[in-house]
């Protein structure tokens, strides 16, 4: 996946920072899946940012990935189906940090109200 330029002005919904503990999981060929911990750094209706220790490689994100993420708002996880639209590497305290952005698919309707009523508090 190359390098590709993004520019935040133009995103379609509101995004907000976040800390939250989140998990990747990548399903590659044959079925083989592979789970990483991550934290969820910002989010929005439309996709969120995840930092993590390791690099994703072609494998782990050409098949599409589930990500959940512990929104502070006391219900269960969510759980949601999305897709990698960019990778990039930074070195923070000599310590490499990927961050992946991510853009949901097909999020059921109480999924994208329970994101848009967090976004909307952290707004206010």
């Amino acid at each position: 996946m190359g390098k590709v330029h993004f520019d935040p002005s133009r995103r379609k919904f509101p995004r907000v920072h976040l800390k939250a503990f989140a998990e990747i999981v990548s399903v590659a060929k044959h079925d083989i899946s592979r789970e990483f911990n991550a934290e969820c750094t910002d989010i929005s209706e439309g996709g969120c940012r995840i930092e993590l220790d390791t690099l994703l490689s072609g494998p782990d994100i050409d098949y599409g990935i589930k990500v959940g993420i512990d929104l502070p708002d006391g219900q269960p996880r969510l759980i949601i189906n999305g897709k990698i639209v960019w990778l990039k590497e930074e070195n923070k305290d000599l310590l490499a940090k990927y961050l992946v952005g991510i853009q949901f698919n097909e999020l059921k309707f109480e999924e994208k109200e329970r994101i848009k009523k967090f976004v909307q508090s952290q707004l206010g």
